[in-house]
Formats: structure tokens, C-alpha cells, sequence
């Protein structure tokens, strides 16, 4: 099996083992470190080999050599190194067990790939329907509270609606004179009518996404007067003098 092509480094440990060697013997001893990891944890013990490997000339090498070998163990014509070694049996027992995992749980780890997708296509499938259900009972609702009177545009002053479709309150909204009329039959002045119309158009325009939009604007004014009536307090008329001719 061959090598990854990362080679662990414990620092401190190869520090501690090394503080004796010039730079030189770092870089040599380095070299064959990395080059026994890529052949698969061993060498040829053959001078003129780990010369070559070391980036040493001969003369270079068997200055060096004493103090490289101890490092490695020697077993016929081959070196080896301890952690090299360790490493590499720890990096083969992993590869083996995630092998063997994936041969095992490949398939059924597909399977169950495909049943999570296809329920979450359904679930998908299942919240698109009942927000569509949604949308239709809410349509439905504001519907019903618009009332079966609906002013025309010009009277109204908001954008065309559809009888499925809503629409938001133009920013330049003013009530018709007919909407004026049925604040002042509630109990409003002209005046309080003309105010309550600018929180009106004030509220509606500012008014977040769907919530702005109404299927009939002059239904909704009528709930918006009725509301503000049962909200204000009963007016009492100030007592006169007694009239002469009351008993």
C-alpha cells in the first residue's frame, strides 16, 4: 500500500533528537526520512543509494554517515526507521477499516440517500400545498370582510383590484365624499373624519407585504371608522338652565 502523500512531523520529538546535528546532517537526515515515507517505509542500506537520496556527494556521505545510520535500523540490505514504520501501520489499519466500512455500508448508505431525498421532496411537495391552502383561506377571509359593496376607482382613489387580486393604497389616498358621509352617520365631525383619514392612508401605506394589501378599500375604511367609534368615549351633551315652561 502506498504512502499518503502527507508525512507526520512531531516536532518537539525530532528537536529533542536532533539538537546534536549541523545543518547539513538535518538536511541529509530529513531527505531520507521523506524518501523512505514514499517508498514504503524502508531503503537500500547501499552507501552510494542514501547518498544520492541525502543530496550528498560521496565524500560529503561518509563524513556525515556515522552520524545520520544511528538513526535507523538496519535489516539485511535494507534500512528501516521506528516511527517511519509506526506511521505507516497506523495510516495501512485506517485505510483498511475505512475500505472495508465502505464496502459494507456503501449500498445501504445510498438507499438511504435516496428515501431521505424523496422524503424531503414530499415534505417539500406537502408545505407548498398547505401554504397554497393558506393563501386561499385568507383570500377568502378578506373577502367576506370586504362586504358586497365596492366603490368604483375614481370614488375609492386606490389601484384597480380584480375580484381575486388586491391592491396597496396609493400614497396620495383621500376619502370620496361618500366615505366622509358614513364617518359623520357613525358620530364624527368633518373635521375628526378628515383626521382620521390621514392615520388611515398614514397606517395602509407603511403597511408591511400582504397586510397592505385589501380586495376593497372602502370596506375597509367603514370597519376602520367603526372600530375608532365603539374606541372613543360616549359624549355628553352639557346641561342648560331649566327652560321657564318645563314642570
Amino acid at each position: 500500500m502506498s504512502a499518503p502523500p502527507y508525512m507526520k512531523l512531531y516536532v518537539a520529538d525530532y528537536l529533542g533528537d536532533t539538537h546534536h546535528l549541523s545543518v547539513v546532517e538535518h538536511g541529509a537526515y530529513m531527505l531520507l526520512l521523506m524518501a523512505m515515507w514514499r517508498a514504503g517505509g524502508s531503503l537500500p542500506a547501499a552507501d552510494a543509494n542514501l547518498a544520492r537520496l541525502a543530496r550528498c556527494t560521496p565524500d560529503q556521505w561518509a563524513e556525515i554517515r556515522d552520524v545520520i545510520l544511528p538513526f535507523f535500523r538496519r535489516r539485511g540490505g535494507k534500512i528501516t526507521h521506528k516511527r517511519i514504520a509506526s506511521e505507516m501501520a497506523k495510516y495501512e489499519d485506517t485505510s483498511g477499516k475505512r475500505s472495508a466500512a465502505g464496502k459494507r455500508g456503501g449500498r445501504p448508505k445510498a438507499n438511504e440517500n435516496n428515501v431521505g431525498g424523496e422524503a424531503k421532496a414530499y415534505a417539500a411537495e406537502s408545505n407548498s400545498r398547505h401554504n397554497q391552502n393558506q393563501n386561499q383561506n385568507q383570500n377568502q377571509i378578506e373577502e367576506e370582510e370586504s362586504g358586497a359593496q365596492v366603490l368604483p376607482f375614481a370614488e375609492v382613489g386606490s389601484e384597480a383590484a380584480s375580484p381575486k387580486r388586491g391592491s396597496r393604497l396609493k400614497p396620495d389616498w383621500r376619502p370620496a365624499a361618500e366615505l366622509i358621509a358614513f364617518a359623520m352617520r357613525e358620530g364624527f365631525t368633518e373635521r375628526e373624519a378628515d383626521q382620521m383619514a390621514e392615520r388611515f392612508r398614514d397606517y395602509w401605506t407603511a403597511a408591511p407585504g400582504k397586510s397592505g394589501v385589501k380586495l376593497d378599500w372602502a370596506a375597509t375604511w367603514r370597519n376602520w371608522v367603526r372600530t375608532e367609534a365603539a374606541r372613543r368615549p360616549a359624549r355628553r351633551v352639557a346641561a342648560g338652565p331649566r327652560p321657564d315652561w318645563c314642570d
